[in-house]
């Protein structure tokens, strides 16, 4: 009975491949307008930045995916995250998740959390969605990093069992 689950699931996965190209975001840091850090190479004391300019990949064998974005984090300082996904569809072209992985860029800023070398762990729950405004292969997600709530928008390319394999 195991093993017909897992080769299930191993169907499933390949016959639900797809690619998600982000290449836009906004982001709304809950604290951008009040608090101020102090920026470790002028010294002067800056507002939290919303400007992500997130940009990447995730591609997915169906429940489980791997991703990879660069983008301007919340100190104005260039951030790579990878990370591993976990995303399970709902009705109406919807998908919830996690993605778990290592962001670069908040080593001398970030005060707690748990760092391995220069890079921060993050666990980020995560929406997306078709967009009914746009055709079938835009998407919208909504992330929540820490006190960050960041958007992502972009086109998504779905393969089938042929294309993966040839």
């Amino acid at each position: 009975m195991t093993l017909l689950l897992m080769l299930l699931i191993v169907c499933h996965s390949l016959m639900n491949h797809r690619v998600y190209y982000i290449n836009n975001s906004e982001g709304n840091h809950r604290w951008a307008k009040e608090k101020f850090y102090k920026d470790l190479e002028t010294g002067e004391y800056k507002a939290l930045s919303n400007d992500w300019c997130a940009r990447g990949t995730e591609r997915y064998l169906g429940f489980f995916g791997k991703g990879s974005v660069t983008c301007s984090n919340s100190f104005r300082k260039h951030a790579d995250f990878n990370y591993l996904s976990f995303m399970i569809r709902i009705p109406n072209k919807t998908e919830i998740g996690v993605d778990i992985g290592f962001v670069s860029g908040y080593r001398g800023y970030k005060k707690s959390g748990i760092f391995f070398k220069d890079k921060l762990f993050a666990v980020v729950p995560k929406i997306r969605y078709a967009d009914p405004s746009f055709p079938d292969t835009a998407f919208v997600s909504h992330s929540q990093f820490g006190s960050a709530s960041i958007d992502t928008s972009g086109w998504v390319m779905k393969s089938s069992l042929y294309n993966i394999l040839k």
